[in-house]
């Protein structure tokens, strides 16, 4: 018999309470012929002359790919987000709530029976049944790039075209929340079919929003689904502008060529907030900023060389400098926030004649050259100060800036030496443990630092397959204690984010996992 909704979600939240440059001309990719934009909603409709839909949004760093089993990264994620609905949503405050999966039932710790939501359309005009959520699990399932969110599903089965069981190897306590994070979106089988590798220039999903065009480095278009499932949305478009100079973006807010800051600059923020023509929203980021070293090439490959480099970086510094204080410290692998942080550890506070005393025992008294690789300004910061830090003890660091997406490629050939990089799908540890530090992850899913330790591994593994918090909390406890003392990165801090955007901007809503919903966004124009 069917579980009531009500109970079901009960289960479910305890499951899931667990991460100015110059440049070329863009190449555009524009999409197929479809139906036209939207039609005017009745709140367009009655007040025209007041009201604008088309919405802008300023982000530091274009996106990897429109396929959303074929990438992990927080700006595709974005993207997808407009794009593309999942089994079950992720709300605002990070709980789990019905999407495309109307309602869903617990057969046994290992088997879940989702019912589908019935005439919900793709943006291509077919229906979405059972056998696109199967096909779309199975791709999951088979990806580099998000398998290991889905790596314990053994057997997706079609019941009816409504009704889809999905059975894991063994209980699995993240699954609910990973197949509601945008890596769990649901694709349409014979778009994807019949697109092959041209899926990026046509990508269809059920969300809220049409695919427009990519214009690579440049924006993302995309336009009002007239046919959404929840109700035709406000916004008419959403494009996603690629502005990577902190400044840039900042002017182009105030000038009114965009609404939305994605990455308001720490050093701007006070200006902004005194501009009665914008307005600000704030919280502490899970998201964990970090150095990430590679452990299997030489001298990375020594405990005692990268424990040095973590009591060589100043911290806090970096924290004033970059943020402009807007941000707290970090001493582990999780942001603070994080449900299953160990904010207890502080193994390697500044300390210049420490770090000077393990290179040596390490055999490199007189230290080493090596190079990191950045992204992006606040990046580039970061690497700067790094590099002065380490010049006390002996290291010469070369710092490299590069472009996000052609940073990514590199450090997955696993020839670099240092990068900096943030991860934390906000609300889900798992995610952070399971795609960076085991060691059966790839550099695409996030082990960019090629770390492996099979105690951890044990660890995790056994998180996975434990359902009750209270009892999974204290193996993500001292897991971080064995990472931190082989020390794979160098944590660094925990953002302060604050979201700049017009003072008359209305209808968005901010989540804590950065994928914000701006579909039925508009600006009201005085």
């Amino acid at each position: 018999m069917k579980k009531l909704l009500s109970l079901t979600l009960a289960m479910v939240m305890l499951f899931s309470m667990f991460a100015g440059c110059t440049k070329e001309e863009p190449v555009t990719t524009t999409a197929a012929p479809a139906t036209e934009a939207g039609k005017p909603t009745e709140a367009t409709t009655a007040a025209p002359e007041k009201i604008r839909t088309d919405i802008i949004i300023a982000d530091t760093t274009d996106i990897k790919t429109l396929d959303p089993h074929a990438a992990n990264d927080g700006y595709s994620a974005r993207v997808f987000n407009q794009i593309y609905d999942p089994l079950m949503k992720q709300t605002a405050d990070l709980e789990v709530a019905p999407a495309l999966a109307e309602s869903w039932e617990f057969k046994s710790d290992t088997e879940i029976i989702f019912y589908i939501r019935k005439g919900v359309k793709f943006h291509n005009g077919d229906e979405l049944k059972a056998s696109d959520v199967k096909f779309s699990i199975d791709r999951m399932v088979a990806s580099p790039s998000v398998k290991s969110y889905f790596d314990k599903i053994t057997e997706v089965t079609v019941i009816d075209d409504y009704t889809v069981s999905v059975k894991t190897s063994e209980p699995y306590a993240p699954l609910m929340f990973n197949l509601a994070g945008t890596y769990g979106s649901i694709v349409s089988e014979k778009a994807i079919t019949e697109a092959g590798d041209k899926y990026n220039e046509n990508p269809i999903g059920t969300g809220p929003m049409k695919f427009k065009e990519w214009a690579a480095n440049d924006h993302v278009t995309v336009v009002r689904n007239d046919d959404y499932w929840r109700g035709t949305p406000k916004a008419t478009s959403i494009t996603i502008r690629v502005i990577p100079e902190d400044s840039s973006r900042t002017i182009a807010l105030q000038a009114g060529d965009v609404d939305f800051l994605q990455a308001t600059p720490a050093v701007d923020v006070a200006r902004i907030m005194e501009d009665d023509s914008l307005k600000t929203e704030t919280y502490l980021s899970q998201s964990a900023q970090y150095i990430g070293f590679n452990c299997k090439k030489a001298p990375f490959d020594n405990v005692k060389v990268r424990q040095a480099l973590n009591y060589a970086v100043d911290r806090q510094t970096i924290v004033d400098v970059v943020l402009e204080g807007k941000g707290q410290v970090i001493s582990t692998v999780l942001a603070p926030d994080m449900p299953g942080a160990n904010n207890e550890i502080d193994y390697y506070p500044y300390d210049v004649e420490k770090a000077k005393t393990l290179l040596a025992e390490a055999g490199y008294p007189d230290g080493f050259t090596a190079s990191i690789m950045v992204y992006g300004d606040a990046n580039n910061k970061i690497g700067q100060l790094v590099q002065s830090d380490f010049a006390k003890i002996g290291v010469e660091l070369n710092v490299e800036l590069t472009e996000f997406g052609a940073m990514l490629e590199y450090l997955n050939l696993g020839e670099h030496d240092m990068y900096t990089l943030s991860y934390g799908a906000a609300g889900n540890p798992d995610s952070t443990f399971s795609n960076v530090y085991h060691g059966s992850s790839s550099a695409a899913s996030g082990n960019r630092s090629y770390y492996s330790n099979p105690e951890v591994d044990k660890l995790i593994d056994e998180a996975r397959v434990t359902m009750e918090w209270e009892d999974r909390e204290p193996i993500y406890q001292k897991m971080q204690e064995l990472i931190m003392q082989d020390a794979p990165i160098i944590p660094l801090y925990s953002e302060q984010k604050y979201y700049a955007m017009n003072a008359n901007m209305e209808g968005y809503t901010i989540s804590k996992n950065a994928k914000h919903d701006f579909y039925n966004a508009y600006i009201v124009e005085k």
